[in-house]
């Protein structure tokens, strides 16, 4: 971390106090709604639950909104199978050194990461199989407003919907529902303070690329564990990484405006005019 900025070797995760205080905050299902909403537009990912708008999986002429819950870090196997738990053991251990690097005491963290893998495994244990998501019918559960609401009641949907700007009380696309059933469940059934912890984390895992270089300590100690002797890329290729992610539509336009200019534009259109134009003779014709 030699050619690191000196500002971001200081600043440790102080970016993160303000968010971190508005998690701690959370006490009802309204707030809890806002900061799930806050989350998923400041990392462009789900943490718990996600919304998002995308093409009907039946009628791809319109739109709908789809719900589902977050991904895990570790995948699926990785949590349930007894074959991987030196992964598990490094994920504590990462977990542990980067709370620990984000201010709490070694045996908060500790306990932090236990509550955080206790969290996941039950998540993981209610995921789609491989061959289960490979079944559109499975995945893809046409839910009504008023059924998405029952199977999240221990959250604000209508808060949710709100903050993220979507209409309330129409349909809704669910995809891992038990896994979503489950989060409902856990809600109620663990103290506030454990969510909290929960979503610290998973604000932290997704934001650490851009805090300071400590954290590529912990990642990489953990990448080891997952893949052997390697190293980590440098950080201008991290976070070069991340940039598409979170700004994928207008770093899109930059490109689209260097490399494809209107008449590259009109002769693609073109040209997939004359390709549909052959594939509807051919059609009609047989």
């Amino acid at each position: 971390c030699a050619n690191e900025k000196p500002e971001r070797v200081t600043v440790g995760v102080d970016p993160l106090k303000a968010e971190f205080d508005r998690i701690a905050a959370i006490d009802n299902p309204q707030a809890l709604a806002q900061a799930l909403a806050r989350f998923q537009l400041m990392t462009m990912d789900a943490a718990l639950v996600g919304l998002e708008v995308g093409t009907d999986p039946e009628d791809r002429s319109r739109y709908t909104i789809y719900a589902g819950d977050g991904d895990l870090h570790l995948g699926r196997d990785n949590y349930l199978k007894p074959e991987f738990q030196r992964v598990r053991d490094g994920y504590v251990t990462l977990v542990t050194d980067s709370l620990v690097l984000a201010g709490r005491t070694p045996e908060d963290a500790r306990a932090a990461a236990a509550t955080i893998l206790a969290f996941d495994t039950r998540i993981a244990g209610k995921k789609l199989t491989a061959v289960e998501r490979s079944d559109p019918h499975k995945r893809f559960v046409r839910t009504s407003y008023a059924d998405f609401k029952r199977l999240l009641s221990n959250l604000d949907v209508d808060a949710l919907f709100r903050a993220l700007g979507l209409p309330i009380g129409h349909e809704v696309i669910v995809v891992e529902g038990a896994a979503l059933g489950e989060r409902n469940a856990m809600l109620a059934e663990y103290p506030w303070r454990d969510t909290h912890t929960y979503l610290q984390w998973e604000l932290l895992r997704r934001t650490s690329a851009h805090l300071t270089p400590a954290l590529l300590g912990p990642s990489l100690a953990f990448a080891r564990v997952l893949y052997g002797n390697v190293d980590m890329p440098p950080r201008t290729l991290i976070v070069g990484g991340e940039v598409p992610k979170v700004l994928g539509h207008p770093l899109a336009q930059l490109y689209v405006a260097k490399h494809f200019p209107a008449e590259t534009r009109r002769a693609v259109e073109d040209l997939v005019g004359r390709v549909r134009a052959e594939f509807r003779r051919r059609i009609e014709t047989n």
